[in-house]
């Protein structure tokens, strides 16, 4: 452990050294009923009641309830909990599959503590609930379990590995409580913004259904769409190639797409124009298949096709989200890593608005695409961000 005594970063008003203690020091009682089971109790699971927490279902910061959902009765809950009631804010932490994760106790509903996830009781007066989470959850403290841990691939840390971790904590109470204060505030700004995320994706996928279903037209347009074939609509430009010149190659300036979007430069030809870049394989993964709009000059790698709407027939914006909107999976050939064939590609059949109507829709999910972007960036500095106070703020 470093001789340092105190973090990086610190409230203002607190200046005194920080104390390294052994964990248990700061621990009333462990409750951990790893190994039981309803079984071993004479009972069953239900298929409602009292959920159970496990090491599945115990993530980093919060509970997911929809992942390996099981259920105890209030018979089954007070054969195997009472004297042992979980309180809300009790931090809980999984022992292995996986090692590490930390979690609180949400709200004061019941639950059944089960496989490889402990609980703990705090000494109120040495330390917080809300502290004890976010130290566990720190890169310093979870390194020192990684060396304590036991197990070749699947590392566990056991009641006795937890008795030899020293962990380094302020002694105000107060301290520690604007910390976990703090932290907490910085996960629920990361847990809103995500949650804003996936609102945005789903308001995008709900739109692109209702759209290019025809559920959904904007105001103005009434004209029936035309089914064409790909090829008819669009030019393909796989076999196009601008020689990279040296200056090119040393700036990076040049964005550089592969089959799984924007990558590190490797060999590959340059593209001058507007285009739609798709994969043209994805390990049989239907979703992993990107589709991407791009302008300007580009490098695009052997495996993406290049594809170009004709003037005043297709517009680039309103095909990428055409495709990105299709289900591929009946246009792929070959076993093992199936493949999108140029060939087919070409005859696949698109419905065609009025140009005036694929302009207005391409715009529509391009202000969605740049929300979303948006957000995924913000969604990553706040996660950064995190990461740097936990650096900073502890020992």
């Amino acid at each position: 452990m470093s001789d340092q005594k105190q973090p990086n970063v610190r409230f203002a008003g607190f200046d005194d050294a920080w104390e390294p203690r052994k964990f248990f020091n700061n621990i009333k009682r462990t409750i951990d009923f790893r190994g039981r089971t309803p079984k071993k109790l004479g009972m069953e699971w239900s298929e409602k009641g009292h959920l159970a927490l496990s090491a599945l279902n115990v993530k980093n910061g919060y509970i997911d309830k929809s992942v390996n959902a099981h259920y105890a009765d209030e018979n089954l809950y007070q054969k195997w909990m009472t004297g042992n009631e979980l309180e809300k804010g009790q931090v809980l932490f999984t022992t292995e599959a996986p090692m590490g994760n930390v979690a609180q106790i949400p709200d004061n509903e019941k639950y059944v503590l089960s496989q490889r996830t402990i609980a703990f009781e705090v000494l109120d007066n040495e330390i917080t609930n809300d502290f004890l989470a976010v130290i566990l959850s720190s890169k310093n403290v979870f390194n020192r379990l990684q060396t304590l841990s036991s197990g070749a691939t699947a590392k566990g840390v056991s009641q006795k590995s937890l008795a030899q971790l020293l962990i380094t904590v302020p002694n105000s109470l107060k301290e520690q409580t604007r910390i976990g204060i703090f932290f907490k505030s910085l996960d629920s700004l990361i847990a809103a913004n995500q949650r804003q995320l996936e609102q945005l994706k789903t308001i995008k996928k709900l739109a692109m259904q209702k759209i290019f279903d025809q559920e959904w037209r904007f105001k103005g347009y009434t004209d029936p769409w035309e089914l064409r074939k790909l090829d008819e609509v669009a030019e393909f430009k796989d076999n196009l190639r601008i020689p990279v010149t040296k200056s090119d190659r040393i700036s990076g300036n040049i964005p550089y797409y592969g089959a799984n979007g924007i990558q590190d430069y490797v060999k590959g030809y340059t593209h001058n124009g507007e285009f739609v870049l798709i994969a043209e394989d994805g390990a049989n993964d239907v979703m992993n298949y990107p589709v991407h709009y791009v302008s300007g000059k580009v490098w695009v790698n052997n495996h993406a096709h290049v594809i170009t709407g004709k003037n005043e027939v297709l517009d680039n914006l309103y095909l990428s989200s055409l495709i990105k909107s299709m289900n591929i999976s009946s246009w792929l050939v070959g076993g093992g890593r199936a493949k999108l064939n140029g060939e087919i590609l070409k005859k696949i059949p698109i419905n065609l608005p009025t140009l005036d109507e694929q302009r207005e829709i391409g715009t529509f999910f391009k202000g969605i695409d740049r929300l979303i972007a948006a957000n995924q960036s913000k969604s990553e500095q706040l996660k950064k961000l995190k990461k740097w106070f936990m650096q900073n703020m502890f020992i």
